[in-house]
């Protein structure tokens, strides 16, 4: 008897919203002194067998109330070549998009020879700029329906802020991929 054959069962492609939290690190003298702030990523992940696609909104943060702080809303979509086809799978992706930047920098003004006076000024800053940013993680639980991602991530807006060029920061986070 002559019949068809089954093709070879395949793994389908994965999607889903994934949910990223986790830590900014401004660098390069960018954002001021605001050391460090906060960040969560809301996206869309596409996945195939090696690689995968992922529109995201994000924001970065200083959880402090005064002082130098910052504030990124990056709009990007990225894409990631995924390093294997197991339950932990390390991958490298690259992103591209618009940021909204917003700073406030504490500065020290000092005025005068004889009777010196010294004030401490706030200065404000925002702009859209076109951002890229570089990604590097490891996807693990791959073969389930829920994933987690942990990632380290550099992006750099191209605009100045406050008279500095380019900011620049890493990004840590631990997410979820339902």
């Amino acid at each position: 008897m002559s019949g068809e054959m089954k093709p070879d069962k395949r793994r389908e492609g994965a999607r889903g919203i994934a949910l990223k939290m986790g830590g900014a690190v401004p660098i390069a003298e960018s954002y001021g002194a605001a050391g460090g702030g906060l960040a969560l990523d809301v996206s869309y992940w596409f996945e195939a067998s090696s690689f995968a696609i992922e529109p995201r909104i994000g924001v970065r943060f200083s959880p402090k109330g005064s002082g130098s702080r910052f504030f990124d809303l990056p709009i990007e979509v990225a894409a990631h070549y995924i390093f294997g086809r197991g339950n932990i799978a390390p991958f490298v992706g690259f992103g591209a998009g618009l940021h909204f930047l917003w700073e406030s920098r504490e500065t020290t003004v000092s005025t005068g020879d004889v009777v010196p006076t010294t004030t401490t000024k706030l200065l404000e800053d925002r702009a859209w700029a076109f951002g890229i940013s570089g990604r590097a993680g490891l996807l693990l639980f791959r073969t389930y329906a829920m994933r987690m991602a942990v990632t380290a991530e550099y992006s750099l807006a191209f605009t100045t802020l406050n008279g500095k060029r380019n900011p620049q920061a890493l990004t840590f986070g631990v997410g979820v991929i339902f």
